[in-house]
């Protein structure tokens, strides 16, 4: 093999880099880019080695490199993180001191002790990834690793962990600081020091790859979008995150540009994309910017990948398309073949609220199927009022409207409203409340069953040993306190990707052992423990989790729609979460194809669809789907007048509007 180097016209990874990430929003393609890009890499020099290192909860990194052939690179290795061993690996290897530091700083007795450490470490995904990381960067200074992330939300979510992570070590460090005093007394055993060894590597950890975040020289941030309006409003608020964070981003790609004029779709499609490659020199000259080819087929196998990183251009000289032929792609819904129908909103007056999760791989399209549907059936005569309500991190509902929505409800008109979840905020508040009522408690005990100096920041902290991840949970059971309010007859979710839809999907029964070893040390310590206002809103909360759980496990109450794009990567994911949403009795009744090619003559455009059916009937034959909407590639539809007509294309002709007679 031929050491190659770099030209300036080439999207090429510095071999000096410790660690290169790609991000941006779901379904723009980073887990290929990344991919050819590490290969490219280590094709270019074989004197240090590469590591592609997947932290996607929904794995495809396998699918895409598939097997190495012998005469491939052999200083290229890929991974992909599996966060539920990594967390068991660590809970059992660090079990003992961190049962000991509980019980060192804490009145609470062994059982207490081990259930306070349990339950605290599930859910922290992002915390073994980031630890896993710092092993790795430690462990072999010539190595490159290229890191493939989740989307957005849960990106930066990653990237803002070690503060998180560091506070979640100094209530361990506060626990040790009574025995810390007892020993340089008295003396003590090397227990106390194994401990203290045992935190100083966790900081150590937290400090290294804050360092390597923070550090252009060895690390640096690719962003990776699509040339449609709601991937640029994410990409510029990733960018600005960034920026804030002080994490090197120069590079921005833009991925799958439609170059064919052959037929309207592809003037349409072409015309489309080439104003918003404007938009974007426009918007982003401060950094390099690059684009890529949309392709019928992703690129699969390092060979395909390698030639598909051959691809991306410099945008300096961006595609030719004439911009005045073809319609504007802007100024109407784009086609749907089929219909489909859901049994959660065939309802009766007495009804409860009825809850629609529109599910999928990220960047399929699920905010704006979610806003249509909920916009759709908002006009309906025989339903109230309407919620779309965003559990992404990655809020992207107001560009969906063209509205500023918040994290309570937001009027869009007659029958509908929106909300993003703002977990933090509502798990912040519960926080809040907490340490409000410790501090009126240590006001008035006087008996000596604290120690002031060291019980004290302990009990105040103790609200930080919840799991990561429940305050999302907290997030989705608040949509039950307008379902029990009334104030809406149907919620429509538009979920986070895939595999954080999944943890949300299931952190309902961690929440609930969160709640009842809460509730059981109050009783236990009820003497001391009188946290009247704290009780109320848990117990509050332990009903309305109660009744999301009832509801989610009715057909007739809640469904899942499955939002897929005809790609097999997307398939299949989409063939796991169904499997899975049945497991915990949620029901999925129907599927939305998204960027179908539509039925039209054109050498580009007629070979292209027929694969994306024939991998569709395949694939829902497995599943024997046949409640199935087939949505036409095109701009994504903006506004409640554009999202009423996907909506009615989508649910049918058959829905009486609102306020008809």
């Amino acid at each position: 093999m031929t050491t190659r180097a770099a030209t300036d016209e080439e999207l090429a990874l510095d071999p000096d880099l410790a660690l290169a990430v790609f991000g941006g929003k779901g379904g723009v393609g980073k887990t290929t880019c990344a991919a050819a890009a590490a290969l490219s890499l280590a094709d270019r020099h074989e004197d240090g080695s590469v590591l592609l290192f997947s932290t996607d909860p929904a794995h495809s990194l396998r699918d895409i490199i598939g097997d190495l052939p012998p005469d491939e690179p052999d200083n290229f290795q890929c991974r992909e993180f599996d966060s539920a061993s990594a967390l068991d690996a660590f809970r059992e290897r660090h079990r003992q001191e961190l049962e000991t530091i509980v019980r060192r700083g804490t009145f609470f007795d062994e059982d207490e002790i081990r259930q306070l450490v349990d339950l605290a470490l599930p859910g922290m995904d992002e915390v073994m990834a980031l630890l896993e990381l710092a092993d790795l960067v430690r462990s072999d200074d010539d190595t490159t690793i290229v890191l493939d992330t989740a989307p957005t939300g849960h990106t930066m979510r990653l990237l803002e962990l070690p503060d998180a992570f560091e506070r979640w070590i100094e209530f361990l460090d506060l626990s040790l600081e009574k025995h810390r005093y007892m020993k340089a007394r008295f003396g003590g055993s090397a227990e106390c020091d194994a401990s203290d060894a045992f935190l100083d590597r966790l900081r150590d950890d937290v400090e290294a790859i804050r360092s390597l975040l923070t550090d252009p020289e060895r690390c640096q941030f690719t962003i990776v979008a699509r040339a449609e309006t709601m991937s640029l409003a994410e990409t510029e608020r990733l960018a600005d995150e960034l920026d804030d964070e002080r994490i090197a981003n120069r590079d921005l790609l833009i991925n799958r540009i439609w170059t064919s004029d052959e037929c309207d779709h592809c003037r349409q499609v072409s015309s489309g994309h080439h104003r918003q490659l404007q938009r974007v020199c426009e918007q982003f000259e401060d950094r390099r910017l690059w684009w890529a080819p949309d392709r019928a087929e992703p690129p699969r196998g390092p060979r395909a990948l390698i030639a598909f990183g051959g691809c991306i251009q410099s945008l300096e000289s961006p595609p030719e398309v004439d911009r005045d032929r073809g319609s504007e792609v802007e100024s109407s819904a784009p086609g749907v073949e089929g219909t489909i129908t859901l049994p959660a909103l065939e309802r009766d007056g007495e009804a409860p609220t009825s809850l629609l999760f529109a599910a999928g791989k990220g960047g399929v399209g699920k905010t704006t199927m979610a806003s249509a549907l909920a916009t759709r059936v908002a006009e309906r005569d025989d339903i109230g009022d309407v919620l779309v309500f965003s559990t992404d991190p990655a809020h992207s509902l107001g560009d969906c409207f063209d509205e500023a929505i918040g994290s309570e409800p937001t009027s869009l008109g007659p029958g509908l409203a929106a909300a993003h979840l703002d977990a933090e905020a509502r798990f912040e508040a519960l926080q809040s409340q907490y340490r409000r009522e410790i501090a009126s408690l240590f006001e008035q005990i006087s008996d000596g069953a604290f120690d002031l100096t060291y019980d004290r920041p302990v009990v105040e902290r103790l609200m930080e040993m919840a799991p990561p991840g429940i305050d999302e949970v907290m997030g989705l059971v608040a949509a039950m306190e307008w379902a029990g309010e009334r104030a809406f007859d149907v919620i429509v979710f538009d979920t986070a990707p895939t595999g954080h839809f999944l943890r949300l999907l299931e952190m309902p029964d961690l929440f609930d052992d969160w709640l009842k070893m809460f509730f059981r040390i109050k009783l236990e310590h009820k003497r001391y423990l009188k946290l009247p206002e704290l009780s109320e809103k848990l117990v509050t909360l332990s009903k309305q989790l109660k009744q999301l759980r009832v509801l989610m496990a009715n057909e007739a109450t809640a469904n899942m729609v499955g939002i897929v794009t005809p790609s097999t990567p997307a398939l299949e994911e989409c063939q796991t979460l169904t499997s899975r949403a049945n497991a915990t009795d949620l029901a999925v009744p129907a599927l939305i194809v998204n960027r179908m090619t539509p039925r039209v003559t054109c050498t580009h455009c007629e070979p292209r669809r027929e694969r994306q059916l024939a991998r569709l009937d395949e694939a829902t034959n497995q599943w024997n789907a046949t409640n199935i909407a087939r949505v036409h590639r095109g701009a994504a539809p903006r506004g409640r007048e554009m999202l009423s007509q996907l909506g009615g294309a989508l649910l049918g002709s058959d829905v009486s509007p609102r306020g008809s007679s």
